[in-house]
């Protein structure tokens, strides 16, 4: 602070001590790096804040070119430019369109901005440089540009001009252009050719009364892309100021997808009308059902216990079946045996009446014989009573002759008389005989008849043994047949009485089963009923977002 020069450019400002003490703290305290230096580069003055932002003392600054502060590669060239500014002095940036550097003591760089401002002390013209150390604003146009150009929708600064200054790699993406192609044209370009002539005033529109706030509300957008093909989108406006003037920040938004799935949405809305329709309907018909299913549960399980006892009734009709079964086979065995018997006496009286039936013909073969005998007999009495007729006739001759005879044939006479007696007597016995011939005939046609019948009767006694013996056989048969008939029922009852068992115990399971199926239903019922009142309040809902 003890150089001459800025001491003397003091002293020609400020005449006052007091107004010189003022300046020096301004300059001192300032928030920016201030240096003051020479036509020929000399340092002459430097503030706290060069300090501070440099790293030297300004003990190691004042006489030192200013190069010092400026990086190696740019210091070949400043001096011609510190020539420039000499020979045109005029308060004006530094470096204007380029980025500007400062070298710490370290080594180390800085971003930075300088404002030159000419002072002319008498006869010396000198250059006031306001360093302004720009590292945080760099690090957030960093953070800025990082965030501009990672952000997942495409961003796109404008002027008021409408010209594109700043896009990011999402536009790149979305549009199809590279940023060479975009920034510094007018912002139309991604806009649709139909929309084109009435954009210019929605931009004078916006700088006219900047705000945050959404493109076109109410109104469909489209961008177009550089194949000239358009896609639906939403933009926000932000404005943001800077060193150009005012800037609108664009964040388009490609909702291709999202109308997609609002299209998708729409639809699903309407189908799930349609489905909350179909859901109240089928509630409704499943609430019926589920009542005719309780109906049907509790009918089900009184015809359920109704079957048990009709179950329990046949299997006490199959005890008594199985018991007289057996009573059955005891009988039919007795029958059987009975039968045994009977046919073995039929068969005896079959062979009675076979000998019957031979003796009877025996009995004819002697009636015959005697028949003949007899008839023999009646020929022989003929012939006895023809010599009686004849002896009788021939007495009557002698007894004639004898009294023709005389005494002499007295004695011829008594043999006559005898003759004739005995004639007689002959003619009498073979009338007897005949009569008795004539019974025994009549006994023998009575006999033969009798024969004729009790062969008749043996025969038909023969038929009926034989018949008897063939229905008592055929009996013994069915009764065997029935016999095991029995056996088989009693065996059958005793099955169905095990089946009557397992189809009580399968009965008792499904009453069983059927009591749990009527509580199941009637948690069917109730959740049914809470479903149709969530499909109740579905609709409700629905109501509100239609299409």
């Amino acid at each position: 602070m003890k150089n001459s020069v800025w001491e003397q450019f003091k002293e020609s400002l400020f005449r006052g001590k007091a107004e010189r003490k003022t300046l020096h703290n301004v300059v001192e305290y300032a928030p920016n790096a201030i240096v003051l230096i020479d036509q020929d580069g000399l340092i002459q003055m430097v503030n706290a804040q060069t300090e501070l932002g440099f790293g030297y003392s300004r003990q190691e600054l004042l006489g030192q070119p200013v190069e010092i502060l400026v990086p190696h590669r740019f210091r070949s060239a400043h001096p011609g430019q510190r020539s420039s500014f000499f020979a045109h002095p005029v308060r004006r940036a530094m470096g204007s369109g380029r980025d500007l550097f400062g070298m710490r003591k370290d080594g180390t760089e800085l971003p930075i901005e300088i404002g030159l401002t000419p002072i002319h002390s008498g006869s010396k013209t000198l250059a006031l440089a306001s360093i302004v150390d720009i590292t945080e604003r760099k690090r957030a146009e960093e953070r800025f540009r990082q965030v501009v150009e990672s952000a997942p929708n495409a961003i796109v600064v404008v002027n008021k001009h409408g010209e594109v200054t700043l896009v990011n790699a999402q536009m790149e993406k979305i549009f199809g252009y590279s940023r060479n192609e975009v920034v510094g044209k007018p912002v139309e370009i991604l806009i649709p050719d139909r929309f084109r002539s009435h954009h210019a005033s929605f931009i004078n529109s916006f700088f006219a009364y900047p705000s945050t706030r959404s493109m076109g509300a109410g109104r469909e957008l489209y961008g177009r892309k550089r194949d000239g093909s358009e896609f639906p989108v939403d933009i926000g406006l932000n404005p943001m100021a800077s060193e150009e003037g005012p800037m609108v920040l664009a964040t388009i938004f490609d909702i291709s997808e999202r109308k997609l799935a609002d299209d998708k949405a729409n639809r699903l809305r309407k189908d799930l009308h349609e489905v909350i329709s179909v859901l109240s309907t089928a509630n409704e018909e499943i609430m019926c059902s589920v009542n005719q299913a309780v109906t049907s549960s509790q009918d089900t399980a009184t015809a359920i216990s109704e079957i048990a006892a009709t179950v329990e009734q046949v299997k006490q009709t199959a005890l008594i079946a199985g018991s007289k079964a057996k009573t059955v086979v005891e009988s039919v065995e007795q029958t059987r045996k009975v039968a045994k018997e009977g046919h073995a006496a039929v068969n005896d009286a079959l062979q009675g009446m076979q000998q019957i039936r031979m003796q009877m013909e025996s009995i004819g073969e002697s009636i015959t014989q005697l028949c003949d005998q007899t008839q023999t007999i009646g020929d022989v009495v003929a012939a006895v009573n023809d010599l009686a007729e004849q002896s009788n006739l021939l007495g009557v001759n002698a007894s004639i002759e004898a009294v023709k005879a005389g005494e002499v044939g007295r004695g011829f006479s008594v043999v006559a008389q005898e003759v004739k007696s005995l004639a007689e007597q002959s003619k009498v016995a073979t009338k007897q005989v005949r009569a008795i011939l004539s019974d025994i005939q009549k006994a023998m046609n009575k006999t033969v008849l009798v024969a004729e019948q009790g062969h008749k009767a043996v025969e038909i006694g023969s038929q009926r043994a034989q018949f008897s013996g063939e229905a008592i056989k055929a009996l013994m048969d069915n009764a065997t047949t029935s016999s095991q008939m029995a056996i088989q029922i009693a065996a059958t009852s005793q099955q169905q009485i095990s089946g009557m068992d397992q189809v009580a115990q399968a009965i008792e399971s499904i009453r069983e089963a059927s009591q749990g199926n009527v509580s199941g239903i009637r948690q069917v019922e109730e959740t049914v009923r809470n479903l149709h009142q969530l499909g109740a309040r579905l609709k409700e809902l629905a109501a509100h977002f239609k299409p």
